[in-house]
């Protein structure tokens, strides 16, 4: 919403994760990437989140041109942030519950 790159780290242990994948179907799980239906904030889940891709993450954000594409995809969402019918959370909360 505030325009910032960022990376998604979720370190879990390895029955959580394999809990989460059996009961939940999705693709992402930052609002960004939910929202815009791609994946904008490179997103490390549980054994994925290691040193070695957040470190390779973090030096893909230190290229300007990174940096402004993810800026750009960021402002791209700006219209879904703000409606009449409810905040951010809701539309995703209403878009998963019509995905199940």
């Amino acid at each position: 919403m505030l325009h910032v790159p960022a990376i998604i780290v979720y370190k879990m242990n390895a029955i959580t994760t394999w809990i989460g994948k059996m009961l939940i179907n999705i693709k992402w799980v930052s609002l960004v990437n939910i929202l815009l239906k791609r994946g904008v904030y490179p997103e490390f889940l549980g054994p994925n989140a290691t040193a070695e891709n957040i470190l390779d993450a973090v030096q893909q954000l230190t290229i300007p041109a990174n940096r402004d594409k993810m800026t750009k995809d960021l402002q791209s969402a700006d219209n879904m942030w703000r409606r009449e019918d409810g905040g951010a959370s809701k539309l995703i909360a209403q878009g998963i519950l019509q995905a199940i």
